[in-house]
Protein backbone atom coordinates (compact mmCIF):
# COMPACT_ATOMS: atom_id res chain seq x y z
CA UNK A 1 0.00 0.00 0.00
CA UNK A 2 2.83 2.25 0.64
CA UNK A 3 3.26 2.96 -3.13
CA UNK A 4 -0.52 4.13 -3.36
CA UNK A 5 -0.11 6.35 -0.36
CA UNK A 6 3.22 7.50 -2.68
CA UNK A 7 1.19 8.19 -5.70
CA UNK A 8 -2.12 10.01 -3.64
CA UNK A 9 1.38 12.61 -1.81
CA UNK A 10 2.67 12.67 -5.27
CA UNK A 11 -0.63 14.08 -6.87
CA UNK A 12 -1.22 16.47 -3.81
CA UNK A 13 2.48 17.93 -4.32
CA UNK A 14 2.07 18.20 -8.13
CA UNK A 15 -1.09 20.43 -7.16
CA UNK A 16 0.86 22.20 -4.95
CA UNK A 17 3.29 23.35 -7.18
CA UNK A 18 1.01 24.33 -9.82
CA UNK A 19 -1.23 26.24 -7.66
CA UNK A 20 1.11 28.12 -5.39
CA UNK A 21 4.58 27.96 -7.35
CA UNK A 22 7.56 28.92 -5.28
CA UNK A 23 5.77 29.26 -2.00
CA UNK A 24 4.51 25.65 -2.00
CA UNK A 25 8.09 24.63 -2.90
CA UNK A 26 9.52 25.72 0.14
CA UNK A 27 7.84 23.15 2.44
CA UNK A 28 9.73 21.60 4.15
CA UNK A 29 13.75 21.55 6.22
CA UNK A 30 16.61 22.98 4.20
CA UNK A 31 18.04 21.40 2.51
CA UNK A 32 15.38 18.78 2.45
CA UNK A 33 12.38 20.23 1.21
CA UNK A 34 9.27 18.41 -0.22
CA UNK A 35 10.48 17.92 -3.70
CA UNK A 36 13.36 16.02 -2.51
CA UNK A 37 11.66 14.48 -0.02
CA UNK A 38 9.31 12.80 -2.23
CA UNK A 39 12.30 12.12 -4.57
CA UNK A 40 13.93 10.01 -1.48
CA UNK A 41 11.32 8.19 -0.78
CA UNK A 42 10.07 7.34 -4.55
CA UNK A 43 14.00 6.11 -5.01
CA UNK A 44 13.43 3.96 -2.10
CA UNK A 45 10.17 2.76 -3.30
CA UNK A 46 11.69 1.84 -6.62
CA UNK A 47 14.60 -0.61 -4.86
CA UNK A 48 11.33 -2.56 -3.55
CA UNK A 49 10.04 -3.05 -6.79
CA UNK A 50 13.60 -4.39 -8.38
CA UNK A 51 11.95 -5.84 -11.71
CA UNK A 52 10.14 -2.99 -12.72
CA UNK A 53 12.45 -0.38 -11.95
CA UNK A 54 15.02 -2.35 -13.96
CA UNK A 55 12.62 -2.89 -16.77
CA UNK A 56 12.03 1.27 -16.62
CA UNK A 57 16.22 1.98 -16.39
CA UNK A 58 16.59 -0.53 -19.65
CA UNK A 59 13.92 1.54 -21.31
CA UNK A 60 15.89 3.11 -24.26
CA UNK A 61 14.55 7.01 -23.60
CA UNK A 62 15.75 6.26 -19.48
CA UNK A 63 19.16 5.04 -20.82
CA UNK A 64 19.75 8.24 -22.32
CA UNK A 65 19.03 9.98 -19.29
CA UNK A 66 20.94 7.99 -16.62
CA UNK A 67 23.87 8.99 -19.63
CA UNK A 68 22.61 12.60 -18.96
CA UNK A 69 22.78 12.30 -15.36
CA UNK A 70 26.23 10.63 -15.20
CA UNK A 71 27.44 13.38 -17.30
CA UNK A 72 26.39 16.40 -15.44
CA UNK A 73 28.11 14.28 -12.49
CA UNK A 74 30.89 15.04 -14.53
CA UNK A 75 29.98 18.99 -15.16
CA UNK A 76 29.08 18.90 -11.23
CA UNK A 77 31.55 17.20 -9.08
CA UNK A 78 35.01 19.82 -10.02
CA UNK A 79 32.30 23.33 -9.11
CA UNK A 80 31.41 21.58 -5.64
CA UNK A 81 34.41 23.06 -3.83
CA UNK A 82 33.90 26.51 -5.72
CA UNK A 83 29.97 26.97 -5.92
CA UNK A 84 28.27 24.35 -3.14
CA UNK A 85 25.13 23.42 -2.47
CA UNK A 86 24.20 26.25 -5.58
CA UNK A 87 25.89 22.96 -8.07
CA UNK A 88 23.57 20.74 -6.48
CA UNK A 89 20.63 22.49 -6.85
CA UNK A 90 21.53 23.67 -10.64
CA UNK A 91 22.24 20.03 -11.47
CA UNK A 92 18.78 19.40 -10.50
CA UNK A 93 17.81 20.33 -13.79
CA UNK A 94 18.40 16.98 -15.07
CA UNK A 95 18.45 14.99 -11.49
CA UNK A 96 14.76 15.49 -11.42
CA UNK A 97 14.51 12.88 -13.79
CA UNK A 98 14.74 10.36 -11.12
CA UNK A 99 11.01 11.00 -11.32
CA UNK A 100 10.51 9.55 -14.43
CA UNK A 101 12.20 6.48 -13.50
CA UNK A 102 10.33 6.15 -9.99
CA UNK A 103 6.58 6.50 -11.87
CA UNK A 104 7.88 4.56 -14.42
CA UNK A 105 8.76 1.64 -12.17
CA UNK A 106 6.03 2.25 -9.75
CA UNK A 107 2.96 1.76 -12.67
CA UNK A 108 4.19 -0.79 -13.85
CA UNK A 109 3.84 -2.78 -10.55
CA UNK A 110 0.35 -1.46 -10.36
CA UNK A 111 -1.11 -1.10 -14.00
CA UNK A 112 -4.41 -0.24 -12.51
CA UNK A 113 -2.65 2.83 -10.91
CA UNK A 114 -2.91 4.20 -14.96
CA UNK A 115 -6.80 4.71 -14.23
CA UNK A 116 -6.54 5.95 -10.73
CA UNK A 117 -4.00 8.50 -12.37
CA UNK A 118 -5.75 9.47 -15.00
CA UNK A 119 -9.31 8.91 -14.61
CA UNK A 120 -9.17 9.97 -11.12
CA UNK A 121 -6.28 12.20 -9.72
CA UNK A 122 -6.61 14.33 -12.75
CA UNK A 123 -9.94 15.17 -12.78
CA UNK A 124 -9.85 16.15 -9.13
CA UNK A 125 -6.52 18.24 -9.84
CA UNK A 126 -8.45 19.98 -12.40
CA UNK A 127 -11.21 21.12 -10.26
CA UNK A 128 -9.01 22.25 -7.45
CA UNK A 129 -6.56 24.00 -9.45
CA UNK A 130 -9.19 25.86 -11.84
CA UNK A 131 -10.43 27.26 -8.59
CA UNK A 132 -6.92 27.78 -6.23
CA UNK A 133 -5.01 28.91 -9.30
CA UNK A 134 -7.97 31.43 -10.34
CA UNK A 135 -7.73 32.85 -6.74
CA UNK A 136 -4.03 33.36 -6.69
CA UNK A 137 -3.84 35.09 -9.57
CA UNK A 138 -6.64 37.08 -8.20
CA UNK A 139 -4.80 37.98 -5.45
CA UNK A 140 -1.62 38.72 -7.04
CA UNK A 141 -3.69 41.06 -9.06
CA UNK A 142 -5.45 43.01 -6.72
CA UNK A 143 -2.28 43.73 -4.64
CA UNK A 144 0.37 43.93 -7.18
CA UNK A 145 3.57 41.96 -7.53
CA UNK A 146 5.35 44.46 -5.87
CA UNK A 147 3.11 44.21 -2.83
CA UNK A 148 3.21 40.53 -1.94
CA UNK A 149 4.55 39.63 1.21
CA UNK A 150 7.77 37.64 1.32
CA UNK A 151 7.84 34.45 3.09
CA UNK A 152 9.96 35.04 6.53
CA UNK A 153 14.14 34.94 6.02
CA UNK A 154 13.40 34.90 2.09
CA UNK A 155 12.95 36.61 -0.96
CA UNK A 156 9.83 34.62 -2.26
CA UNK A 157 6.25 36.21 -2.52
CA UNK A 158 3.50 33.98 -0.73
CA UNK A 159 1.77 34.53 -4.01
CA UNK A 160 2.97 33.78 -6.74
CA UNK A 161 1.78 32.84 -10.39
CA UNK A 162 4.71 31.51 -13.24
CA UNK A 163 2.42 32.41 -16.21
CA UNK A 164 3.60 30.13 -18.47
CA UNK A 165 3.28 27.12 -16.97
CA UNK A 166 -0.30 28.76 -15.80
CA UNK A 167 -0.93 28.23 -19.61
CA UNK A 168 0.37 25.30 -19.61
CA UNK A 169 -1.69 23.24 -17.07
CA UNK A 170 -4.56 25.50 -18.94
CA UNK A 171 -3.67 23.20 -22.14
CA UNK A 172 -3.30 20.22 -20.28
CA UNK A 173 -7.28 20.40 -18.99
CA UNK A 174 -8.37 21.47 -22.36
CA UNK A 175 -6.80 18.76 -23.86
CA UNK A 176 -8.17 16.27 -21.23
CA UNK A 177 -11.73 18.12 -21.71
CA UNK A 178 -11.41 17.85 -25.64
CA UNK A 179 -10.51 14.26 -25.80
CA UNK A 180 -12.83 13.01 -22.69
CA UNK A 181 -16.27 11.03 -22.87
CA UNK A 182 -17.56 12.67 -19.56
CA UNK A 183 -19.63 15.96 -19.37
CA UNK A 184 -18.23 19.11 -18.65
CA UNK A 185 -20.51 21.74 -16.99
CA UNK A 186 -21.19 25.41 -17.99
CA UNK A 187 -19.08 26.76 -14.89
CA UNK A 188 -15.68 24.80 -15.76
CA UNK A 189 -16.06 25.98 -18.73
CA UNK A 190 -16.72 29.49 -17.26
CA UNK A 191 -13.71 28.93 -15.17
CA UNK A 192 -11.24 27.94 -18.03
CA UNK A 193 -12.45 31.22 -19.73
CA UNK A 194 -11.84 32.84 -16.00
CA UNK A 195 -8.47 31.27 -15.70
CA UNK A 196 -7.23 32.33 -19.88
CA UNK A 197 -8.48 36.01 -19.44
CA UNK A 198 -5.90 36.50 -16.36
CA UNK A 199 -2.93 34.64 -17.61
CA UNK A 200 -2.30 35.10 -21.49
CA UNK A 201 -0.08 38.07 -20.83
CA UNK A 202 3.11 35.70 -20.91
CA UNK A 203 4.11 35.57 -24.35
CA UNK A 204 5.56 32.01 -24.01
CA UNK A 205 2.28 30.49 -22.16
CA UNK A 206 0.07 31.96 -24.86
CA UNK A 207 2.22 29.78 -27.06
CA UNK A 208 2.44 26.92 -25.36
CA UNK A 209 -1.19 26.53 -25.24
CA UNK A 210 -2.04 27.52 -28.83
CA UNK A 211 0.47 24.89 -30.28
CA UNK A 212 -0.87 22.49 -27.58
CA UNK A 213 -4.08 22.76 -28.59
CA UNK A 214 -2.88 22.27 -32.33
CA UNK A 215 -1.43 19.20 -31.63
CA UNK A 216 -4.78 17.72 -30.38
CA UNK A 217 -6.18 19.67 -33.68
CA UNK A 218 -4.22 17.49 -35.61
CA UNK A 219 -4.19 14.19 -34.20
CA UNK A 220 -8.04 14.24 -33.31
CA UNK A 221 -9.79 16.44 -36.35
CA UNK A 222 -12.79 14.54 -35.32
CA UNK A 223 -13.77 15.21 -32.54
CA UNK A 224 -16.81 17.27 -31.94
CA UNK A 225 -15.25 18.68 -28.62
CA UNK A 226 -12.82 20.69 -29.96
CA UNK A 227 -14.14 22.43 -32.64
CA UNK A 228 -16.58 23.82 -29.59
CA UNK A 229 -14.00 24.51 -27.51
CA UNK A 230 -12.17 26.38 -29.71
CA UNK A 231 -15.73 28.05 -31.01
CA UNK A 232 -15.95 29.44 -27.44
CA UNK A 233 -12.49 30.63 -26.94
CA UNK A 234 -13.28 32.53 -30.87
CA UNK A 235 -16.30 33.78 -29.12
CA UNK A 236 -14.38 35.13 -26.39
CA UNK A 237 -11.42 37.18 -28.14
CA UNK A 238 -13.93 38.90 -30.22
CA UNK A 239 -16.27 39.44 -27.50
CA UNK A 240 -13.24 41.33 -26.07
CA UNK A 241 -12.31 42.99 -29.23
CA UNK A 242 -16.10 44.36 -29.81
CA UNK A 243 -16.50 45.97 -26.27
CA UNK A 244 -12.78 47.37 -25.77
CA UNK A 245 -12.89 45.81 -22.36
CA UNK A 246 -8.71 46.13 -20.75
CA UNK A 247 -7.67 45.55 -17.34
CA UNK A 248 -4.33 48.34 -16.99
CA UNK A 249 -1.53 45.72 -14.85
CA UNK A 250 0.54 48.71 -14.04
CA UNK A 251 2.46 46.93 -11.77
CA UNK A 252 3.63 44.75 -15.08
CA UNK A 253 3.42 47.54 -18.10
CA UNK A 254 0.53 45.47 -19.62
CA UNK A 255 -3.08 44.78 -20.15
CA UNK A 256 -5.59 42.09 -20.38
CA UNK A 257 -7.75 43.43 -23.78
CA UNK A 258 -7.64 41.86 -27.76
CA UNK A 259 -4.77 44.33 -28.66
CA UNK A 260 -2.84 42.54 -25.90
CA UNK A 261 -3.32 39.06 -27.13
CA UNK A 262 -2.44 39.85 -30.65
CA UNK A 263 1.03 41.68 -29.69
CA UNK A 264 2.23 38.55 -27.70
CA UNK A 265 1.70 36.55 -31.46
CA UNK A 266 3.38 39.95 -33.09
CA UNK A 267 6.55 40.17 -31.10
CA UNK A 268 7.32 36.12 -31.17
CA UNK A 269 8.83 37.67 -34.83
CA UNK A 270 9.11 40.98 -35.13
CA UNK A 271 9.03 44.17 -33.10
CA UNK A 272 6.10 45.48 -31.92
CA UNK A 273 6.58 49.03 -30.58
CA UNK A 274 5.72 47.71 -27.31
CA UNK A 275 8.15 48.00 -24.90
CA UNK A 276 8.12 46.08 -22.69
CA UNK A 277 7.54 42.57 -24.88
CA UNK A 278 10.18 43.99 -27.03
CA UNK A 279 12.93 44.47 -24.27
CA UNK A 280 12.36 40.99 -22.84
CA UNK A 281 12.75 39.36 -26.39
CA UNK A 282 15.86 41.28 -27.20
CA UNK A 283 17.86 40.60 -24.04
CA UNK A 284 16.70 36.96 -24.14
CA UNK A 285 17.93 36.60 -28.58
CA UNK A 286 20.70 38.45 -26.91
CA UNK A 287 21.74 35.90 -24.24
CA UNK A 288 20.68 32.81 -26.55
CA UNK A 289 23.39 33.82 -29.14
CA UNK A 290 25.91 34.31 -26.54
CA UNK A 291 25.72 30.74 -25.10
CA UNK A 292 25.77 29.70 -28.51
CA UNK A 293 29.01 31.66 -29.56
CA UNK A 294 30.87 30.06 -26.17
CA UNK A 295 29.74 26.93 -26.67
CA UNK A 296 28.74 25.15 -30.48
CA UNK A 297 31.38 28.22 -31.79
CA UNK A 298 33.76 28.80 -28.91
CA UNK A 299 36.06 27.27 -25.75
CA UNK A 300 33.29 25.67 -24.03
CA UNK A 301 31.62 23.40 -26.70
CA UNK A 302 32.39 20.05 -24.79
CA UNK A 303 31.36 20.44 -21.37
CA UNK A 304 29.99 23.59 -21.12
CA UNK A 305 30.20 26.09 -18.02
CA UNK A 306 29.64 23.71 -15.54
CA UNK A 307 26.52 23.55 -12.84
CA UNK A 308 27.11 25.72 -10.23
CA UNK A 309 28.38 28.86 -11.76
CA UNK A 310 25.78 31.98 -12.19
CA UNK A 311 25.07 32.23 -16.05
CA UNK A 312 23.36 35.52 -15.58
CA UNK A 313 26.51 36.93 -13.52
CA UNK A 314 29.10 34.94 -15.67
CA UNK A 315 27.33 36.09 -19.22
CA UNK A 316 27.33 39.54 -18.47
CA UNK A 317 23.15 39.36 -17.72
CA UNK A 318 22.78 39.87 -13.90
CA UNK A 319 20.30 42.13 -13.06
CA UNK A 320 18.50 42.57 -16.54
CA UNK A 321 14.58 42.65 -15.97
CA UNK A 322 14.44 39.77 -13.47
CA UNK A 323 16.23 39.94 -9.77
CA UNK A 324 17.85 36.55 -8.87
CA UNK A 325 17.52 35.89 -12.34
CA UNK A 326 20.63 32.38 -12.66
CA UNK A 327 20.09 31.04 -16.10
CA UNK A 328 18.64 31.90 -19.34
CA UNK A 329 14.95 31.63 -19.97
CA UNK A 330 15.18 28.74 -21.86
CA UNK A 331 16.08 25.26 -20.04
CA UNK A 332 17.61 23.28 -23.52
CA UNK A 333 19.89 26.47 -24.05
CA UNK A 334 20.82 26.19 -19.93
CA UNK A 335 21.55 22.38 -20.55
CA UNK A 336 24.09 23.78 -23.85
CA UNK A 337 25.34 25.93 -21.54
CA UNK A 338 26.40 24.09 -18.38
CA UNK A 339 26.50 20.77 -20.02
CA UNK A 340 28.10 21.38 -23.48
CA UNK A 341 27.51 19.56 -26.68
CA UNK A 342 27.60 16.16 -25.38
CA UNK A 343 24.63 17.18 -22.50
CA UNK A 344 22.65 18.72 -25.02
CA UNK A 345 23.34 15.89 -27.50
CA UNK A 346 21.94 13.87 -25.04
CA UNK A 347 19.09 15.82 -23.96
CA UNK A 348 17.90 15.68 -27.54
CA UNK A 349 18.27 12.11 -28.04
CA UNK A 350 16.03 11.36 -24.40
CA UNK A 351 13.34 13.84 -26.17
CA UNK A 352 13.32 12.56 -29.66
CA UNK A 353 13.39 9.18 -28.29
CA UNK A 354 10.42 9.44 -26.13
CA UNK A 355 8.80 11.17 -28.58
CA UNK A 356 9.11 8.47 -31.04
CA UNK A 357 7.72 5.94 -28.48
CA UNK A 358 4.87 8.09 -27.89
CA UNK A 359 4.13 8.47 -31.34
CA UNK A 360 4.16 4.68 -32.39
CA UNK A 361 2.20 4.33 -28.94
CA UNK A 362 -0.79 6.62 -30.71
CA UNK A 363 -0.11 4.78 -34.54
CA UNK A 364 -0.59 1.85 -33.20
CA UNK A 365 -3.63 2.24 -30.88
CA UNK A 366 -5.37 4.29 -33.72
CA UNK A 367 -4.52 1.42 -35.93
CA UNK A 368 -6.33 -1.26 -33.34
CA UNK A 369 -8.91 1.34 -32.65
CA UNK A 370 -8.11 1.67 -28.99
CA UNK A 371 -10.05 4.70 -28.84
CA UNK A 372 -9.44 5.28 -24.85
CA UNK A 373 -5.69 4.63 -25.63
CA UNK A 374 -5.59 7.17 -28.97
CA UNK A 375 -7.10 9.80 -26.59
CA UNK A 376 -4.66 9.08 -23.68
CA UNK A 377 -1.42 9.01 -25.77
CA UNK A 378 -3.22 12.38 -27.79
CA UNK A 379 -3.21 14.68 -24.22
CA UNK A 380 0.47 13.73 -23.20
CA UNK A 381 2.21 14.66 -26.06
CA UNK A 382 -0.33 17.94 -25.82
CA UNK A 383 1.10 18.50 -22.78
CA UNK A 384 4.81 17.47 -23.34
CA UNK A 385 4.21 20.24 -26.52
CA UNK A 386 3.01 22.69 -24.30
CA UNK A 387 5.72 21.91 -21.70
CA UNK A 388 8.51 22.17 -23.64
CA UNK A 389 7.33 25.30 -25.62
CA UNK A 390 7.25 26.66 -22.19
CA UNK A 391 10.46 25.67 -20.99
CA UNK A 392 11.81 27.82 -23.97
CA UNK A 393 10.76 30.76 -22.90
CA UNK A 394 10.81 30.44 -19.29
CA UNK A 395 13.16 29.15 -15.87
CA UNK A 396 10.15 26.10 -15.98
CA UNK A 397 12.75 22.80 -16.07
CA UNK A 398 15.32 23.93 -13.69
CA UNK A 399 13.26 24.51 -10.37
CA UNK A 400 11.01 21.42 -9.22
CA UNK A 401 7.56 23.44 -9.75
CA UNK A 402 7.80 22.52 -13.77
CA UNK A 403 10.79 20.23 -13.45
CA UNK A 404 9.35 17.23 -10.90
CA UNK A 405 6.13 17.74 -13.61
CA UNK A 406 7.72 17.49 -16.49
CA UNK A 407 9.25 14.20 -15.45
CA UNK A 408 6.53 12.72 -14.25
CA UNK A 409 4.61 13.42 -17.21
CA UNK A 410 7.46 11.65 -19.30
CA UNK A 411 7.65 8.73 -17.08
CA UNK A 412 3.82 8.44 -16.95
CA UNK A 413 3.86 8.31 -21.04
CA UNK A 414 6.80 5.76 -21.11
CA UNK A 415 4.56 3.61 -18.51
CA UNK A 416 1.30 4.29 -20.36
CA UNK A 417 2.71 2.84 -23.49
CA UNK A 418 4.52 -0.47 -22.00
CA UNK A 419 0.98 -0.92 -20.10
CA UNK A 420 -0.90 -0.81 -23.52
CA UNK A 421 1.55 -3.29 -24.86
CA UNK A 422 1.54 -5.31 -22.35
CA UNK A 423 -1.94 -5.07 -20.35
CA UNK A 424 -4.45 -2.66 -23.21
CA UNK A 425 -7.51 -4.13 -21.07
CA UNK A 426 -6.26 -2.35 -18.36
CA UNK A 427 -8.29 0.90 -20.04
CA UNK A 428 -11.52 -0.75 -20.62
CA UNK A 429 -12.07 -1.94 -17.01
CA UNK A 430 -14.39 0.08 -15.13
CA UNK A 431 -14.05 1.87 -11.99
CA UNK A 432 -14.64 -0.37 -9.51
CA UNK A 433 -13.19 -3.30 -11.38
CA UNK A 434 -10.04 -1.21 -10.72
CA UNK A 435 -10.78 -0.45 -7.00
CA UNK A 436 -11.81 -4.20 -5.82
CA UNK A 437 -8.90 -5.46 -7.64
CA UNK A 438 -5.08 -6.44 -6.12
CA UNK A 439 -2.32 -5.71 -8.19
CA UNK A 440 -1.78 -9.19 -8.26
CA UNK A 441 -4.61 -9.91 -10.29
CA UNK A 442 -3.58 -7.45 -12.51
CA UNK A 443 0.26 -8.29 -13.37
CA UNK A 444 -0.60 -11.80 -13.30
CA UNK A 445 -4.49 -13.13 -14.69
CA UNK A 446 -6.64 -12.53 -17.15
CA UNK A 447 -6.17 -8.80 -16.77
CA UNK A 448 -2.72 -9.09 -18.55
CA UNK A 449 -1.86 -11.28 -21.00
CA UNK A 450 0.99 -12.31 -19.45
CA UNK A 451 3.06 -11.23 -22.55
CA UNK A 452 6.86 -11.03 -21.77
CA UNK A 453 7.52 -6.97 -20.75
CA UNK A 454 8.23 -4.75 -23.49
CA UNK A 455 10.88 -1.81 -22.90
CA UNK A 456 8.12 0.54 -23.64
CA UNK A 457 9.71 2.07 -26.82
CA UNK A 458 9.55 -0.66 -29.30
CA UNK A 459 5.40 -1.19 -29.34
Amino acid sequence: MSKHRYLSFLSIMLLGYAVFNRTFAYIGIPPLYIGEIALLWGAGLCILVPVPTMIAVANLPHLFLIGLMLWTCVCTVPYLSVYGIDSIRDAMLVGYGAFSIIIFSLMLESPKSLIWIYKVDYPKFIHAFLIGAFLVRCGVLLLGEENVPMIPGTNVPILGVRLGAFMMHLLGIAAYWMLGQHKISWFWYGMMVLNLLVSFTNRGGLLAFVLGFSVVMILRPTNAKIWRILALLCFVVGLLGVTGLELDLKHQGRKISVEQFFAQFASLGQSTGVADLDNTKEWRLSWWKDILNYTIYGPYLYQGKGFGINLAEDDGYSGTLFEGMRSPHNGHLTILARSGLVGFGLWILIQSTWLGAMTLSYLNARRAKHEEWVNLFTWVLAYWVAMMVNSSFDVHLEGPMGGIWFWVLFGFGLAASTIFVRCPAVMNSTFDEVRNSSDHQWTNSGFCSGKSMDYGFRV
